[in-house]
């Protein structure tokens, strides 16, 4: 058998691995290049991720997967929410299976990740050649590629993201539906060292954390320092994301200028100025070459119970706070489904215009205003 796989993400890598380790030839076809387009910073896996790599991976590829992987945290099942100065508020369990053992699942920096995915796979990933389409037939199914080549296989799989090729083709009546919420992320990476760890307070080591205060402004916080630092494993970071005051005006990603990441880093500067002087730190210390922004929950529904730090993480409270990413949409703590929108007046309106929806026609507070 052989399987053909759209798409060279953490999914086809993965899958490649699991199909060659039980002996079935596969072969991958990813429209980026080698080096791959800036996707973020730190990913959390959970136990559920984690021992899928384990019985997918080569043993050698799954050590350095652990060994590469963020500490442990001493709060590894929780998030917490602090305010400005560093003082604990509130914190939530993660959601997911029991992430226990020597060396729980954590989180990994994304280059290291796709690195250590990539190896092995010299001769079975094609790098910058997407799929365009496919044919089937009783001999199996024909792949046919973006530069006019086509291969022969027996199943096609394809992994290729939201706007996939292969589900477009396979599924042509079923629409891609909009989340009812986007968020536009802004997201930087402050070095650690031994010495910046000694000194920074116990809660931001400790667990994945979410600051805010009174204003509105909002940073999360999540650290990767590797078990073991190596050739080829990002040195250690905080991982910063949000940070400016509400009314901010974030760039989308097509629309940064070369001077674009000294006003967001000036911005998230002027949005924690009065903040504990770690947070402030760590600010200061961003590199304005890592800031970059990025658009999530546009086209697809996030799935609820996935670690990620734009969650809905006030589930203990009764009141709604604004969203981490974005200003201008709140999502109720006590209601994950429900969102309110906050439109910008136009001239002569007499002030904002609110819209609240819910996006599961079953909720009982379905309703636009």
């Amino acid at each position: 058998m052989k399987v053909l796989i759209s798409g060279g993400g953490i999914a086809g890598l993965t899958l490649a691995h699991g199909l060659r380790r039980s002996g079935i030839e596969c072969q991958v076809f990813e429209r980026a290049p080698f080096d791959g387009a800036p996707s973020g910073y730190r990913l959390t896996l959970d136990a559920d991720g984690g021992n899928a790599l384990e019985a997918c991976l080569p043993d050698s590829f799954y050590e350095r997967y652990v060994s590469a992987s963020h500490r442990t945290p001493e709060r590894p099942d929780v998030a917490v929410v602090i305010d400005s100065q560093c003082r604990e508020l509130t914190n939530m369990p993660h959601i997911g299976p029991p992430n226990e053992g020597e060396f729980p699942h954590t989180a990994i920096d994304r280059a290291t990740f796709r690195a250590i995915l990539s190896s092995g796979l010299e001769e079975v990933v094609r790098y910058s050649t997407p799929v365009a389409g496919f044919s089937v037939s009783r001999e199996g199914v024909s792949v046919r590629l973006a530069d006019g080549d086509s291969v022969e296989g027996d199943v096609l799989v394809g992994a290729d993201g939201v706007g996939s090729a292969v589900r477009r083709q396979l599924l042509p009546e079923v629409p891609i539906v909009p989340a009812a919420v986007g968020a536009l992320g802004l997201f930087g990476r402050s070095p650690l060292t031994d010495e910046l760890l000694a000194e920074l307070p116990e809660v931001l080591s400790a667990a994945f954390v979410i600051a805010r205060d009174d204003r509105g402004v909002m940073l999360s916080l999540g650290q990767c320092v590797p078990r073991q630092a190596g050739p080829g494993v990002a040195p250690g970071y905080m991982m910063l994301s949000g940070g400016v005051l509400p009314g901010t005006v974030v760039p989308e990603p097509a629309q940064w200028t070369a001077s674009t990441a000294d006003e967001m880093l000036s911005a998230m500067r002027a949005g924690v100025a009065d903040w504990h002087p770690a947070i402030r730190g760590l600010v200061d210390r961003i590199d304005p070459s890592t800031l970059f922004s990025h658009r999530s929950g546009a086209s697809t529904r996030r799935r609820p119970g996935r670690r990620h730090a734009s969650r809905s993480w006030g589930t203990r409270s009764r009141r709604c706070f604004p969203r981490w990413a974005r200003a201008r949409t709140w999502r109720c703590a006590t209601r994950p489904c429900c969102a309110t929108s906050w439109s910008r007046p136009s001239a002569g309106s007499g002030g904002w215009s609110r819209r609240s929806v819910c996006m599961k026609s079953t909720c009982a507070e379905r309703r636009t205003g």
